[in-house]
């Protein structure tokens, strides 16, 4: 080919031409894939100006993607990072490197590590934002790359005016059409794929907070009607006159039925209290300041006297009896029309374990927050940090990366919500992090980046295998001109090298998919020998290899979670310690087999009496056991601990070598708690001991019982 010596006019018309296309597709055809960011092609425009004319002429096009970028109030590090790139594309094609070969070096050792660097010293994006961006515009880069050396691949000789690209051998021309044609649908569909699986992620999360908060909504709703009605109707039945008697045994046996009102209370039309249920404030009543016994002043006595309507208060802190952050319901007593006082029930906000056990399954693992129409913080499930009465402050946040989602700032961090409004002005709110998204776009900009870096250098190496292949026959006639000058040896020589590489591509192909093959299996047999043997070892760390039950660590990590949940639902519990009297003495006159199967028989025993899935028993060391029962039956459990100690007087083990039979006795400590109380498993078994060593010191063979709580 010979060298083509465009003029001045002609250059200049492509170098117009290219800028009107740079500028016309940033302006009109940017794609977005990732919230507010967007896929911006006019830079490709800019590269084929690096390909097809003189550097000087490839400079207007650069500085045309400049204004796009402008007027599209693109960030000062993406417009650095392009020049840049520019720049260092322009230097590589002088060297006659492929330009797609000059984006990925670019990227991979300039591009990505300082763009990174760049943005994450902006405080404008939250946690993973500026690794997404950068990862996002890396691929934007090589993509622009990618169409622009398909479209210079399509373009006609006499439009190329550069000599870097005029003077190229046959190979060369190969390898640029073959690498263009896989790595450009190769890219596209990587941002189809980036963009379906971040659209569905980030609705997924969306739809999920939602349903969150519209369940929690509903339950909320729900949670105060039911206290609502139970206010009201006890307003009505006072309203009609009824025996003061009657409404007196209503409101107490509403109490006791809807513990979550520590007091409902009558109040007289002139703001002073009346009677209280449960009875026991009644006699308290006397020994609270003047001031306190009267509640004209409360906006929910007020309201209700203005309206003659049920009210349900923001949160405040109550006074006079009991100071505690409370909400309060009130009803108004209506007599021929007149108002003649209220009743109110007072919501405890530290004592609404129904509630948290109706939102249990709405929570899991996200930040429930309610807050009333002050903002004060009504519940939240995660008290320690959101603290009743406490103001909660948001402050809405819109994330480039992420806009899809609704954001906020909360105390510094960044969350994803979702937010309802009940009824009565309530504001619910369900947050998760905001890393539970950014986490999960950041891995998938990284595996389709690291895939895509593995797969397109597969592609470059084969496409300049291809290529060299392809010309080598036509080399290799070349050289031996004189040798093969007719066409039809030509044609042979030329069918045969192709059919050569075909047939050890085709082998090549057979061998690894042979050796995948082999290799999945070979995986799978392992993969599932190492998960037999986990699970093997699990089982003989947490079991005592003699009885089979529990061992101490094993006990433990079960009886933990059960006295958790004990405590959370309120059910007692007994943590029994038994201990095998004179077991020395066993071992000693009959030898340790003997004692050991004594161990087997009494553990067998055990188990025949403890067969409820609550039943937790194991061996704590030697000839000492220790049982968890629990239940809302305490006498059912101390009745199981004294079948054990009876049934124990009846276990015989022979002896072979003396023919005799050995029976024994057992000595037990329990500690039964009545009611949640501030003690871990490990203080319970110190008070079951002691009870145990009280039986030692009292001669063995009996029972001790240690209650503790109400």
């Amino acid at each position: 080919m010979t060298d083509v010596k465009p003029s001045k006019i002609e250059s200049t018309q492509l170098c117009l031409l290219l800028c009107l296309l740079a500028l016309g597709t940033n302006f009109f055809l940017s794609i977005s894939v990732v919230g507010d960011t967007h896929l911006l092609f006019g830079a490709s425009f800019a590269f084929i100006g690096i390909m097809v004319l003189p550097f000087m002429y490839a400079l207007p096009i650069a500085f045309s993607v400049l204004i796009s970028f402008l007027f599209a109030e693109t960030g000062l590090p993406q417009i650095v990072i392009f020049l840049a790139e520019f720049a260092a594309l322009a230097y590589l094609r002088q060297r006659n490197i492929f330009i797609l070969m000059a984006s990925l070096l670019f990227w991979i050792s300039l591009g990505v590590p300082s763009l990174w660097a760049l943005l994450s010293v902006d405080t404008y994006f939250i946690a993973d934002s500026s690794l997404i961006l950068t990862l996002q515009i890396a691929l934007n880069g090589i993509l622009n790359a990618a169409i622009a050396a398909t479209i210079v691949a399509c373009l006609p000789n006499e439009w190329i005016f550069s000599r870097a690209s005029s003077q190229h051998r046959l190979s060369t021309n190969i390898f640029t059409i073959c690498a263009s044609t896989l790595v450009l649908p190769l890219l596209i569909l990587s941002f189809v794929f980036i963009y379906q699986g971040i659209h569905l992620a980030t609705q997924s999360k969306i739809d999920d907070l939602t349903n969150r908060a519209k369940l929690l909504d509903n339950v909320t709703t729900n949670f105060i009607n039911s206290h609502q009605n139970v206010i009201s109707r006890i307003a009505e039945v006072i309203s009609a006159g009824g025996n003061q008697e009657k409404y007196q045994e209503l409101m107490i046996e509403s109490q006791a039925n809807f513990p979550t009102f520590f007091n409902i209370t009558q109040v007289a039309k002139d703001g002073a209290l009346g009677f209280f249920a449960p009875t026991k404030y009644n006699a308290l009543i006397a020994n609270i300041p003047k001031d306190y016994k009267n509640i004209k002043d409360r906006y929910y006595f007020e309201k209700a006297k203005e309206s003659l309507q049920d009210v349900v208060s923001d949160t405040f802190l109550s006074r006079g009896i009991v100071i505690a952050p409370m909400i309060a319901i009130a009803s108004p007593v209506v007599d021929d029309g007149e108002f003649n006082g209220i009743v109110y029930g007072a919501l405890n906000l530290f004592g609404i374990s129904s509630f948290e056990d109706q939102i249990k399954d709405i929570s899991d693992q996200k930040v429930i927050v309610i807050t009333d129409q002050n903002h004060q913080i009504v519940f939240s499930n995660q008290a320690e940090q959101y603290k009743t009465l406490e103001l909660l402050k948001v402050q809405e946040l819109r994330s480039k990366v992420i806009s899809e989602l609704p954001l906020m700032t909360m105390r510094g961090s960044a969350y994803i919500y979702s937010k309802t409004s009940t009824i009565n002005g309530w504001q619910v709110y369900v947050i998760d992090p905001v890393e539970s998204i950014s986490t999960s776009i950041k891995n998938q900009f990284i595996l389709v980046s690291v895939g895509l870096l593995v797969v397109l250098s597969i592609f470059l190496v084969f496409a300049y295998k291809l290529s060299n292949k392809i010309t080598q026959p036509l080399t290799a006639l070349l050289k031996d001109e004189e040798e093969f000058s007719t066409d039809e040896l030509y044609a042979d020589h030329t069918s045969r090298e192709i059919s050569d590489m075909a047939k050890k591509l085709k082998r090549t192909s057979y061998l690894m998919r042979n050796f995948e093959s082999r290799l999945k299996l070979q995986v799978e047999e392992k993969t599932e020998q190492l998960e037999q043997l986990n699970l093997q070892l699990a089982a003989q760390a947490r079991e005592d290899g003699l009885t089979g039950l529990y061992n101490r660590s094993g006990f433990n990590e079960l009886a933990i979670n059960a006295i958790k949940t004990s405590y959370r639902t309120a059910q007692t519990f007994s943590v029994v310690l038994v201990d095998i009297d004179h077991f020395k003495n066993i071992n000693d006159t009959y030898g340790h087999l003997l004692g050991d199967e004594c161990l087997v028989e009494f553990s067998a025993m055990m188990q025949n009496h403890c067969k409820r899935d609550t039943d937790i028993i194991g061996r704590y060391g030697g000839e000492e056991f220790i049982i968890f029962l629990s239940g809302t039956d305490v006498q059912a459990q101390h009745n199981i601990i004294n079948d054990i100690h009876q049934k124990t007087r009846f276990i015989s083990v022979n002896d072979n070598d003396s023919g005799k039979s050995v029976g024994f006795t057992v000595s037990i400590g329990v500690c039964t708690v009545l009611s949640p109380v501030n003690l871990e498993l490990s203080e319970l078994i110190n008070i079951a001991d002691d009870e145990l060593y009280r039986c030692k010191r009292s001669g063995r063979d009996r029972v001790s019982i240690s209650t503790v709580g109400d």
